[in-house]
C-alpha cells in the first residue's frame, strides 16, 4: 500500500480543486452617514439649538439625559458654575463650530460642546467617529469622544476617548483627524463632542489656546470583508494565495514496478 497525495491545485487553470485552500485577508470599510449636518456648520444649525448649562459634577450624564431629544438634531451644552468655570456655549459660522474654554490664567476648569442623538444604527455594529480640526487655527486642550445609549429612562456611557490637542508640537498633524470607536447598544446612541481646558499653572496661555474649531464630523458603521488574498513577483506578476493542505490524502493501492507482484 503506498500513499497518494491528489493534487489540490489544477496545474492548467490554476484553480483549487478542492473547497477550504483559499487564503482570505480582512479589509474594513467604513461606510453610511448617521450624524446629520456634520459638515455643515453655519449659524442657523447651531444658534437656535437648544442649550443646556450645567453645573453637575457629572457633566456630560447631565446633559445627555435631560434633554428632550429631537433626532438628528445637534444640541449643545456649557458649564456655568462651580464646580467649573463659566463659559459660553458653542457656535457656528462659515461651516465650521468653535468650542470655547476658560480664557485666564487660573481658571477653574471648563467643559462646553455638542451632542445628537442618532438614527439607524444597528446592534452590535462598530461606528466610527471622526473629527476634522481647521488646521490653520492655533489649538490646544482636550478634545473628548463620547457616547451614551439609552436603558428605558436611564442613560448610560459607552465609550469615551481624549485626544491632548496642541499645536506645538502638532499632535494631530498632518490630518487634524480625530477617531474613535463604539459599539451599538440601540439603533439611537448619542455621540457627544466635548472641548476643555484649564490655565493651571505652567500652563499659560500662549501655551494652550481657548478654543477649538472643527469643520466635520462623521459617524460611519464599520464594515469587515474577507478578500483572496493576493502576492506579486518582482515583475508585477499577480497570484492568489492558497493554503497548503497536504495532510488531505488518498490511501490506495499504487503498483511499485521494483517490487513484484505475486
Amino acid at each position: 500500500m503506498a500513499v497518494k497525495i491528489e493534487q489540490q491545485i489544477d496545474s492548467l487553470t490554476g484553480l483549487p480543486n478542492k473547497e477550504g485552500l483559499t487564503t482570505n485577508v480582512s479589509l474594513n470599510v467604513y461606510d453610511g452617514e448617521h450624524v446629520a449636518l456634520g459638515n455643515c456648520f453655519i449659524s442657523q444649525h447651531l444658534s437656535s439649538a437648544t442649550d443646556r448649562a450645567t453645573t453637575a459634577t457629572d457633566w456630560s450624564h447631565d446633559v445627555v439625559s435631560n434633554t428632550t431629544y429631537k433626532l438628528n438634531t445637534w444640541f449643545k451644552y456649557h458649564t456655568s458654575g462651580s464646580p467649573y468655570g463659566s463659559i459660553a456655549a458653542p457656535s457656528a459660522s462659515t461651516n465650521y463650530v468653535t468650542f470655547n474654554s476658560g480664557a485666564a490664567s487660573g481658571t477653574p476648569v471648563t467643559h462646553g460642546g455638542i451632542y445628537q442623538k442618532l438614527t439607524g444604527l444597528i446592534v452590535g455594529f462598530e461606528y466610527r467617529v471622526s473629527i476634522r480640526l481647521q488646521n490653520y487655527l492655533t489649538t490646544g486642550g482636550t478634545c473628548s469622544i463620547l457616547s451614551y445609549y439609552e436603558v428605558g429612562d436611564i442613560y448610560l456611557k459607552n465609550t469615551e476617548e481624549s485626544f491632548v490637542i496642541t499645536s506645538d508640537p502638532a499632535t494631530t498633524l498632518p490630518a487634524m483627524i480625530l477617531t474613535s470607536e463604539f459599539t451599538a447598544q440601540t439603533p439611537q446612541d448619542i455621540i457627544l463632542i466635548d472641548f476643555t481646558n484649564s490655565f493651571q499653572a505652567g500652563h499659560e496661555p500662549s501655551e494652550e489656546a481657548n478654543t477649538m474649531s472643527v469643520q466635520e464630523i462623521s459617524v460611519k458603521r464599520k464594515d469587515e470583508y474577507l478578500i483572496p488574498a493576493q502576492a506579486a513577483d518582482i515583475n508585477d506578476n499577480f497570484s492568489t494565495v492558497y493554503k497548503s493542505n497536504i495532510q488531505n490524502v488518498s490511501l490506495e493501492q499504487v503498483d511499485d514496478p521494483e517490487v513484484p507482484t505475486a
